[in-house]
């Protein structure tokens, strides 16, 4: 990762330009299967709910153009009750910042800070992907396998973005083996 770039916890403030990197990804491709562009005030009151139960929500900043590169967070999986010990994580970079070092490192952040600061059992994380497309071919998958993450699941063309089907490769990883 280059010198220049620090990681430290989200603030209400950072929610603009996290919601630009964001929309970015909602507008250019099929990272996100959500087509509207998040607000910035949608994007503050992630960054402060997640923040206030104690999850953490991540950036890396770069210190010479003093913006945010990128940004890391985890969230409830569901709603449902039962599904209390179960995270899902998302990471998103800036494109000019693709492929430095700044992702490997806002995840190895995300996951000890899950492992250290949680009780969290799971943590999964949902990629999208062209059917004809194999998970090693996406930089994010290879990232998340990487940590550790193992493929899980594929459901097929269950998204339609871009004028195009797309399928969802599902990663997990087992947090209470990482504290064993």
């Amino acid at each position: 990762m280059p010198d220049n770039i620090s990681l430290r916890d989200a603030t209400i403030d950072d929610a603009p330009a996290i919601a630009a990197i964001y929309n970015y990804y909602v507008r250019e491709s099929l990272a996100t299967l959500a087509e509207d562009a998040m607000p910035d005030a949608q994007m503050q009151q992630r960054v402060q709910t997640l923040r206030a139960t104690g999850l953490p929500f991540l950036v890396a900043v770069d210190q010479i153009q003093n913006g945010i590169a990128g940004y890391a967070y985890a969230s409830p999986y569901s709603d449902r009750s039962g599904y209390d010990p179960t995270l899902e994580c998302s990471i998103y970079l800036h494109p000019d910042h693709c492929s430095k070092g700044i992702g490997r490192r806002l995840m190895d952040s995300l996951i000890l800070a899950l492992v250290s600061t949680t009780t969290k059992t799971q943590v999964l994380a949902k990629m999208s992907i062209l059917p004809d497309q194999s998970p090693e071919s996406l930089p994010t998958c290879r990232l998340h396998a990487s940590k550790g993450f193992r493929q899980v699941g594929r459901p097929d063309r269950v998204g339609f973005k871009l004028g195009k089907w797309v399928d969802v490769v599902m990663f997990q990883l087992d947090l209470e083996a990482l504290r064993k």
